[in-house]
């Protein structure tokens, strides 16, 4: 507010802010989880990104019910990680999928 920046916070206020947040989390957490329904997927991909996305709605709602919402580096990171998971997920699956496909017997 100080500097000038429009940011949502100042513009919206922290409720409405963390609403969207919110809604955010869970739109990105639910297409994670829906993916294999767009794409070629097998367990492995769903082994590696349903608990990377349960992690993520909980660092959410402990972000959400802290004090003065201070416990949003942990989010911010989880939210960091889960996006190199969710990219990578899809290649790794592949990859297992592809490697016992192909062992000899």
């Amino acid at each position: 507010a100080k500097g000038g920046v429009p940011v949502l916070p100042v513009q919206l206020g922290v409720y409405r802010t963390l609403y969207q947040m919110g809604l955010y989390t869970f739109v990105y957490v639910g297409l994670a989880i829906a993916a294999p329904w767009f794409m070629r997927a097998n367990f492995i991909y769903s082994l590696l990104v349903v608990p990377m996305a349960l992690k993520v709605l909980y660092e959410f709602f402990k972000y959400f019910h802290s004090e003065e919402q201070k416990r949003w580096l942990p989010f911010f990171l989880w939210i960091n990680f889960s996006m190199l998971a969710f990219i990578a997920a899809p290649v790794v699956d592949k990859w297992v999928y592809n490697y016992f496909n192909t062992m000899p017997i």
